[in-house]
């Protein structure tokens, strides 16, 4: 029992001890000098703009794994980064159906398996098979009584023993037969049968009551619809192919920046699953249609993908070039972090010391955080700084008006929530009082429970689609917490607002 007690104490200590070393992970601060006695950081209102810093200690940069480079003058296009998600070419998708109904026997498909064009994907048991092989018998013995007869009233017709109308009419029911034999055929050379098994059958083979499902297109299997025993129709797929040699780039450009994008202009895909290269791609599309919670519009690239290394789904950062714009930086992609509508990087001013700017405001010779960025966004959300005012990224200014409640009304914060594979990030989001929060959740992963969010002292729920920007607008809030939770309570949050 005492060595229990023992163990239990040590591992008590240890937990302590731990989270001691997490919380001095980070040290925030303004530029500006602290009061003596003062808080290590000040609430983000206290900060002047552009001028809020963050410490991290040598161990803490360890463990993150933290790296920066030094930003690059660009040449004479500005360049627009997007979060974007690879999708099938939706004109290249294809559902392989029996064309009868029946009864799977077989499916030789199986998910991410590649198919070519004439594979047998499955093979069915159909009565209905059987019965338009009956027919197609049925049809040809007709036809073959209509041509015996229409030669008959021939003979006759020329001796005067059968009439004009006799003639036409057996004429007409040759016609009428050949034309319904040629139908059920070709419909029968559609399921699979040949010239030689159709002649086969001609001479009185076996009915057959089987046929084999066959791929119309090339393609990779996403779907898979049918197994072994289930009965499908005629029009249901039994899977689904999509071709990945060209694939859809799907991106969101805000209202603002439309007046930047045009079908045709050249755009880069990066993503962090092969870091340093590139897919070049072209605008096909732009939704003409805005997102009313977002006020972004879909912008689609085609990209080549021959070697199949995007997959379906993946996150991916979509960059479009804006020619005639004046010279700017190249920033790499992987120091971007998305704070609402707007843009930021972490700058490295002196060692271990990080300022948080607008993407705009970089210049050439800045060191940038590229791995680790995540983890300095993580703590200024914990500290609740807003998101900072960008040239690039916010709606455009409204006309001039009269000075009316609505022209002074308090601006409104934003806060970004993300789903990821970890859970919540952050978890504990903090928002100043008295003023509209916007708060917006982005589900970054397929397999999680989080696909829903819930506040429920505010009776608030949402879906929340993959990798959209889901925003719920808080009304000013007097200081308190509110609980959130995503997926029936199994991933809970906190919205501390002070």
């Amino acid at each position: 029992m005492i060595k229990r007690i023992l163990i239990g104490v040590g591992l008590m200590a240890m937990g302590a001890a731990g989270l001691y070393l997490v919380q001095l992970w980070f040290v925030a601060a303004p530029v500006a000098p602290v009061a003596a006695g003062g808080p290590m950081s000040e609430p983000a209102s206290a900060l002047p703009a552009g001028a809020r810093r963050l410490t991290l200690h040598e161990e803490a940069r360890a463990r993150v794994g933290l790296q920066t480079v030094v930003v690059q003058a660009g040449g004479g296009a500005a360049t627009r980064r997007l979060p974007a998600v690879v999708e099938p070419h939706g004109y290249r998708v294809v559902d392989v159906t029996p064309l009868v109904a029946g009864t799977v026997i077989e499916v030789h498909a199986e998910l991410g398996q590649s198919v070519r064009q004439g594979t047998v994907v499955a093979r069915l048991r159909s009565p209905e098979l059987t019965d338009e092989v009956r027919r197609w018998l049925t049809v040809r013995a007709e036809r073959d009584v209509a041509a015996q007869r229409l030669a008959r009233t021939e003979a006759l017709a020329k001796i005067g023993a059968a009439s004009r109308q006799d003639l036409e009419e057996d004429q007409s029911n040759l016609v009428r037969a050949r034309t319904e034999l040629d139908t059920t055929r070709a419909r029968l050379e559609r399921l699979g049968l040949s010239e030689t098994r159709l002649g086969a059958l001609a001479q009185g083979d076996t009915l057959p009551d089987t046929f084999d499902v066959l791929a119309p297109a090339g393609g990779i299997v996403i779907t898979r619809s049918a197994n072994p025993g289930q009965n499908v129709d005629a029009a249901q797929p039994i899977v689904t192919l999509a071709d990945r040699a060209t694939v859809w780039v799907i991106g969101n450009v805000f209202e603002a920046d439309l007046a930047h994008v045009r079908e045709g202009q050249r755009a880069q895909v990066t993503s962090e699953a092969f870091p340093g290269r590139v897919w070049n791609g072209t605008v096909a599309y732009i939704d003409p249609v805005i997102d009313g919670d977002t006020r972004t519009a879909k912008v689609r690239v085609e990209v080549a993908n021959r070697d199949e290394a995007l997959r379906f789904g993946m996150f991916v950062s979509l960059a479009l070039d804006a020619p005639g714009s004046v010279p700017g930086v190249v920033v790499p992609d992987a120091a971007v972090q998305s704070l609402g509508a707007v843009n930021v990087v972490y700058v490295e001013v002196e060692p271990g010391e990080f300022e948080e700017r607008v993407v705009d405001q970089v210049r050439a010779g800045d060191r940038v955080v590229t791995a680790g960025s995540f983890a300095l966004r993580a703590e200024r959300e914990r500290l609740g700084w807003p998101a900072p005012e960008g040239s690039g990224r916010t709606a455009p200014p409204a006309p001039p008006a009269p000075p009316t409640a609505a022209a002074v009304a308090t601006p409104v914060a934003v806060r970004v929530v993300e789903i990821t594979a970890a859970g919540l990030v952050p978890a504990r989001v903090t928002l100043p009082a008295n003023q509209p929060v916007d708060l917006v959740f982005i589900r970054r992963v397929t397999e999680t429970c989080g696909t829903e969010v819930e506040i429920p002292d505010l009776k608030i729920r949402r879906d929340l689609p993959l990798n959209e920007r889901i925003t719920i607008r808080l009304p000013p809030q007097s200081p308190r917490e509110l609980s959130f939770s995503c997926g029936m309570d199994m991933l809970k949050g906190v919205i501390v607002v002070r």
